[in-house]
């Protein structure tokens, strides 16, 4: 789902944002570094376009003609699968299985 990384409004149209557009939900710019799919958090090089314009705010509006929306979200089958992985892991827990009960202080380190 194309989504603000701000507000986590719903980009409701198919087709990229333009360079004006806002957020319906908090009106930030949508066409923006944090909302591309090649922008990074962390780290020196926060484009991975090698081409993109240097952006100094990754937040406010720009024109880079490399933009592409970036899709927030699980895809239902990675959901699927990892509420498959929690249930079995704490249901593990619950009936008394190995990792039931921690082990105590003398087990851990004793020779």
């Amino acid at each position: 789902m194309k989504s603000c990384h701000r507000c986590g409004h719903a980009w409701p149209a198919q087709d990229q944002p333009g360079f004006n557009n806002t957020c319906e939900g908090c009106g930030t710019p949508v066409h923006c570094c944090s909302n591309c799919d090649h922008h990074r958090r962390e780290g020196r090089v926060r484009c991975t376009e090698p081409q993109a314009p240097r952006i100094l705010d990754a937040s406010s509006a720009n024109d880079c003609r490399l933009f592409r929306f970036r899709q927030r979200g699980l895809e239902p089958e990675a959901g699927q699968q990892l509420e498959t992985l929690r249930r079995n892991l704490f249901e593990e827990r619950s009936s008394g299985g190995p990792s039931a009960a921690p082990m105590s202080w003398d087990q851990l380190f004793s020779d």
